[in-house]
């Protein structure tokens, strides 16, 4: 009965540490962020946006999706905003696209989905960036005034920046916001979300069951 119960214990263990670990490779490609800027506190509406994903010197590839975009009407038609893919090649180059805009509202959101070698074992210097920025109709940044996004690098244009890679050891994704008004956030993919529930009740179970002694006939 007790080596029983003691198999049990670690076959509940390992499974939940399998569903952990999985998690974890599963978070690391694709990942998927929801990125939201809201543009009522500036003094001129913006009139253009532009999506860039720039590798650098040493950029393993990947690739930046946008979806579900709303807060406004985008030109050209095409290439469609929704599908729109940005790669983060060639190194020290990268992609981008320039839209007009008249905006439906204060907010605008959409989510990028980050995939490729480079999310799943970069070297440590290998690292891309993804921007997005908007402009008024003189082609000048948001103003409130001061700036909408006071510490952007560019002088005000690019509201939030989101890193791939592994620029100095750090993490695989990392998320920069140049004002109050941007942020974006991880959007758990479901099969994670299953497994880490898994891994967690696992956990919660071992010391239980260890716990749990044999009745005495």
């Amino acid at each position: 009965m007790t080596q029983s119960r003691t198999l049990r214990c670690a076959a509940i263990l390992g499974l939940a540490l399998l569903c952990l670990g999985t998690v974890g490779t599963a978070l690391a490609s694709p990942v998927t962020y929801q990125v939201t800027v809201d543009t009522a506190s500036a003094s001129n509406p913006p009139a253009f946006v532009n999506f860039a994903y720039t590798g650098g010197p040493t950029a393993t590839p990947a690739t930046a999706t946008i979806s579900n975009f709303s807060g406004g009407t985008l030109s050209p038609a095409s290439p469609a905003v929704n599908g729109l893919s940005l790669s983060n090649q060639p190194q020290g180059v990268g992609t981008s696209q320039l839209y007009s805009i008249v905006p439906s509202g204060s907010k605008i959101s959409f989510n990028v989905t980050f995939n490729g070698p480079e999310l799943l074992n970069p070297a440590v210097g290998d690292n891309s960036a993804f921007d997005f920025q908007l402009a008024d109709a003189s082609s000048n940044p948001l103003t409130q005034p001061p700036l909408l996004f006071p510490s952007a690098p560019d002088g005000g244009f690019t509201a939030i920046e989101i890193d791939t890679g592994n620029l100095g050891g750090g993490g695989l994704t990392s998320v920069t916001s140049f004002g109050a008004a941007a942020a974006a956030s991880v959007i758990p993919e479901p099969a994670s979300i299953v497994l880490l529930a898994v891994g967690l009740v696992g956990l919660g179970a071992f010391p239980y069951l260890r716990r749990r002694r044999p009745v005495a006939a």
